[in-house]
């Protein structure tokens, strides 16, 4: 089955779980008009972790490389179309994402 998850859970500590739409960035949490839940009730901890695992199980691996292409892919878009701020800024913005996703082990990453 291919799932197309877009759900956003931290677990901490098997303690403390956290589920919403934010992502974990400054814009997020910042500026955004987001739903977070904040659950600590051991039941709902190990159902969320029965649902964790169900979805491992029936991942599978994604080539990196193939990882790569797509995110190259969808900043070479993103820089055809007009965007406001200056051409440099712009540059600037698609060299710094691109060093992200350097693979792991190239630079330190994980």
């Amino acid at each position: 089955m291919m799932s197309a998850q877009h759900e956003k859970v931290w677990l901490i500590d098997r303690a403390c779980l956290i589920v919403g739409s934010a992502n974990a960035t400054g814009n997020s949490l910042e500026n955004c008009e987001e739903t977070v839940v904040v659950l600590t009730r051991e039941a709902a901890i190990s159902k969320y972790e029965e649902h964790f695992a169900g979805l491992w199980a029936s991942s599978e691996p994604v080539p990196w490389e193939l990882l790569k292409q797509k995110e190259d892919a969808r900043l070479d878009e993103r820089a055809r179309r007009p965007l406001r701020g200056s051409a440099k800024a712009r540059e600037r913005s698609a060299s710094a994402v691109r060093g992200q996703m350097e693979a792991p082990g190239e630079s330190g990453g994980p």
